[in-house]
């Protein structure tokens, strides 16, 4: 983490805007997913959660340079107390999974509402990408219909906000990066308007950056492994072993689509 955030992978396109800035923050991603696929989540998050947040200037105000900032500071305070910050999302519901026009979750407003306005969240998530993070943004059902907020973990007074995590997923793959089942109990959120983004190209470039990295291990393997019953390694056995080029093509097809529509 404290590479990734001291090298700008959350935050290199926002802090230094100019052609080709954010297929220069691209590569730089792919390429140290490899290295543990876990981290990249709360760093993918955080680069796509900045544009969204911009559809309101004063709350971009307040948050933008902890956003940015290079410093990796973990615990959870006011963010006046952090030197950077990190954001994940909640948008997943278990009544409707990938289609979020289900969602349930209720925003009621706290005054007059509206674009920017704060609102009182009560539901249930079930799947909270990355839950040690600063700060969320989520999707619940507003009188106006869905819309994104964005949810602080700690208020700017030091108290929490009412955000419970009722379990951790027992998941496969990336276990290094915590995944939880949230229960929001009226947690005070901020209406980021009903442009929001999600961080969908972000999570496509740390998923091919996972599947080389296996790749990788799967080749790093066979060069080690020795078969004793013909005292060689595996690697000298093309005709004996699995050939690893399902596992090449299995990498390089995702990675080609996401080139082309990044």
């Amino acid at each position: 983490m404290e590479v990734a955030i001291g090298h700008g992978l959350h935050a290199l396109p926002w802090r230094e805007p100019r052609p080709g800035a954010h297929a220069a923050r691209a590569a730089a991603f792919y390429v140290w997913s490899q290295v543990e696929g876990g981290h990249g989540c709360p760093v993918s998050m955080t680069y796509a959660a900045l544009p969204a947040l911009r559809n309101q200037p004063e709350l971009a105000a307040r948050w933008e340079p902890l956003m940015t900032s290079l410093e990796y500071d973990p615990g959870l305070r006011p963010p006046s107390d952090k030197r950077g910050v990190l954001f994940g999302m909640a948008m997943t519901e278990s009544q409707g999974g990938s289609d979020v026009r289900a969602n349930t979750t209720r925003a009621d407003a706290v005054d007059a509402g509206g674009p920017g306005g704060e609102y009182f969240l009560t539901g249930h998530k079930w799947f909270c990408s990355a839950p040690m993070c600063d700060a969320f943004l989520v999707l619940a059902q507003a009188p106006g219909g869905l819309s994104c907020f964005m949810l602080p973990r700690t208020l700017d007074d030091g108290e929490r906000n009412r955000f419970h995590i009722q379990r951790l997923k027992d998941k496969l793959g990336n276990r290094s990066n915590a995944s939880a089942e949230i229960l929001l109990d009226g947690d005070v959120g901020e209406d980021v308007d009903h442009q929001w983004l999600l961080a969908q190209q972000p999570a496509k470039r740390a998923a091919v950056g996972c599947m080389m990295r296996r790749l990788r291990h799967r080749l790093a393997h066979e060069r080690r492994r020795a078969d004793d019953a013909i005292e060689a390694r595996v690697v000298d056995h093309v005709d004996d072993r699995p050939h690893p080029s399902p596992l090449l093509a299995d990498h390089q097809r995702p990675r080609a689509v996401e080139q082309d529509l990044g």
